[in-house]
């Protein structure tokens, strides 16, 4: 396998702010009968706004540190993340096969550009779709329960009107706020850590402009990983 100039640990970090389950000691708070609502059903695209730009912190398990992060989502199509002011990360889907997409990393620190399709990222060992990274939010592996819920603390506020969940899997359990109006959970609580590891601070539903699309990488190091993967 090639090095590639952005490591997994990294690459790995970037897709998944957001909800990542860990195994730590939770408890649960809903009733032991109570049916579990469908991830798919309540977490869901359908009528979100056409575009979408929001800025959140999240925690990341990777390193142990709070990040800041802003989202551009451009209809169905193009996706910008960029991470502390270091990292940007375009994504572009195809058209003809919206399960498919290219993913360019622009490290500012390194002046490194790196392109990777979905396709070699699964090679890699990385799993994320479309609604994970436009989302911050992934369908959890293995069984789960979701259930309504309420704020884990009286004094946790949210940016915007949400609805509570709870979340639990195995001994994981988080609480997520999910605004129906914009489709992104502004939210997520992990009862272990007790602490909020996404938490949105900024949104706007204006469109988007297209120069936020271009990258700004001139004279730094291409690499195509693709290349790289597919020739290895």
């Amino acid at each position: 396998m090639p090095k590639l100039l952005v490591n997994k640990t990294l690459l790995s970090m970037l897709l998944t702010a957001g909800l990542c389950l860990d195994a730590q000691a939770a408890v649960t708070t809903h009733t032991p009968n109570q049916k579990s609502l469908k991830f798919e059903h309540v977490f869901k695209s359908q009528g979100e706004p056409k575009a979408l730009y929001f800025q959140s912190q999240f925690y990341s398990a990777a390193d142990g540190h709070k990040h800041n992060l802003q989202v551009w989502r451009d209809g169905e199509l193009h996706l910008r993340r960029k991470t502390d002011q270091a990292i940007d990360t375009y994504v572009i889907r195809d058209k003809a096969n919206l399960n498919a997409y290219q993913m360019i990393v622009v490290d500012y620190n390194k002046r490194v550009t790196t392109k990777i399709n979905r396709n070699n990222l699964i090679h890699l060992g990385e799993f994320n779709d479309w609604f994970d990274m436009s989302h911050g939010l992934r369908h959890p592996k293995g069984e789960y329960q979701l259930h309504l819920g309420k704020a884990p603390q009286a004094s946790l506020k949210t940016f915007a009107p949400c609805q509570w969940y709870v979340l639990s899997q195995g001994k994981v359990q988080h609480h997520i706020c999910w605004s129906e109006k914009n489709r992104i959970p502004l939210v997520i609580w992990d009862d272990a850590k007790s602490m909020a590891v996404w938490q949105v601070t900024t949104l706007n539903r204006q469109p988007i402009k297209k120069d936020v699309f271009i990258m700004h990488d001139a004279g730094f190091m291409r690499n195509d990983a693709n290349t790289d993967i597919e020739n290895d």
